[in-house]
C-alpha cells in the first residue's frame, strides 16, 4: 500500500515554545497546550488551573475596590496600585549634591534621588521625594 505523500513530510514538524510538545503542520498532531476560557490565550497544562483558566487570569484584579474610572484612567498612565494608593515612578537620578541636605548628604557627595506621585482612592495625589547617599 503506498502513501500520496511529499518526500519532505517529516520536515513538517515543529516544537511549541510554551508546552514543549513536537506537532506536524498538518494541523493532524497538536501540540498539549490548552486555551484558557477567561482570556483566550494558549498555555501549558502545567500554568493551568482546574477549571481551564490560566494563572495571569486567576489572580485578583489589583484594583479591585478602585473607582472604575479612576482605575482605568491610572492603570492606562503607569501607575502601580497597592491596597489604598497607586504610585508611579517619576524619575531616578544619580546627582552630585551642591550644598548639605541635612545629617546624611554633604556637599559634594554623589546621592540617588528618587521621585514618585502617589494617587489615593479618593484620588487626592501627592508627590514623594527620596534621597538615598551611595
Amino acid at each position: 500500500m503506498s502513501w500520496n505523500l511529499p518526500d519532505d513530510w517529516s520536515s513538517y514538524y515543529s516544537t511549541c515554545s510554551a508546552c514543549g510538545e513536537r506537532y506536524h503542520a498538518s494541523g493532524c498532531d497538536e501540540c498539549a497546550c490548552i486555551r484558557c476560557s477567561e482570556c483566550g490565550e494558549s498555555k501549558p497544562p502545567d500554568d493551568m488551573g482546574e477549571d481551564e483558566t490560566c494563572a495571569d487570569c486567576e489572580n485578583e484584579d489589583p484594583w479591585e475596590g478602585w473607582d472604575d474610572e479612576l482605575a482605568t484612567r491610572l492603570s492606562l498612565a503607569g501607575y502601580v496600585p497597592d491596597t489604598d494608593i497607586a504610585t508611579k515612578t517619576i524619575s531616578k537620578k544619580v546627582r552630585t549634591a551642591r550644598k548639605d541636605h541635612g545629617d546624611r548628604i554633604k556637599a559634594g557627595d554623589r546621592y540617588q534621588e528618587h521621585v514618585w506621585r502617589e494617587v489615593g482612592q479618593d484620588g487626592c495625589s501627592a508627590t514623594r521625594r527620596y534621597r538615598m547617599a551611595l
